[in-house]
């Protein structure tokens, strides 16, 4: 889970994405297609759904229909009201950070998928500092990639680098060769 000293971070970056989401088509359209399950607090991802919703049936998407959409499934008060989604609104000017704000939410996302399956990724400070294995195993680590990339793979096949995965391809191949040669 992100850590209590993230949070604040975390909500600002939400909250960017879901008021750029609700002023702008164009980032409407761009959080639709890298965003799913990525949002860390759960208010947060029903607005998101809500959007999704109101999009898949091609209406338009703005404070007032997604407060009418979180009514229709009484989950207006459950995310904070009228009031809320009016922070939202005005917590951005513009849609023109789109792509960075969910490359965070992503990113975050990740790091709470890999903290819920025990492995805890490090910062630059902590590798510097670090004279065991960056993560808690080798075995472990692997699991919890083959676990993200089939999840992302998933969830978003639109934009999945299906072609990265030659580069893992490539770095399994290596590691079979130097396995080969310490073993002659």
């Amino acid at each position: 889970m992100t850590s209590h000293s993230e949070l604040p971070r975390q909500k600002e970056i939400e909250q960017a994405v879901l008021g750029a989401m609700m002023i702008d088509k164009d980032a409407l359209k761009r959080g639709l297609e890298l965003l799913s399950t990525d949002f860390f607090l759960v208010p947060h991802a029903v607005i998101y759904n809500s959007m999704e919703q109101l999009d898949s049936r091609e209406e338009q998407v703005n404070q007032l229909t997604v407060g009418e959409e979180l009514t229709s499934y009484g989950a207006l008060e459950e995310i904070g009201g009228h009031e809320y989604l009016a922070e939202l609104a005005g917590a951005v000017a513009t849609g023109s950070n789109m792509d960075l704000h969910c490359k965070a939410v992503m990113q975050a996302a990740l790091i709470d998928r890999l903290e819920e399956i025990g492995v805890t990724p490090m910062g630059p400070i902590e590798m510097a500092t670090n004279t065991g294995p960056p993560y808690t195993s080798i075995p472990v680590m692997i699991e919890a990639l083959c676990e993200i990339l089939v999840h992302e793979a998933t969830i978003r096949p639109e934009t999945f680098p299906f072609g990265e995965l030659d580069n893992l391809a490539g770095a399994i191949l290596k590691i079979r060769k130097l396995i080969q040669k310490k073993g002659e």
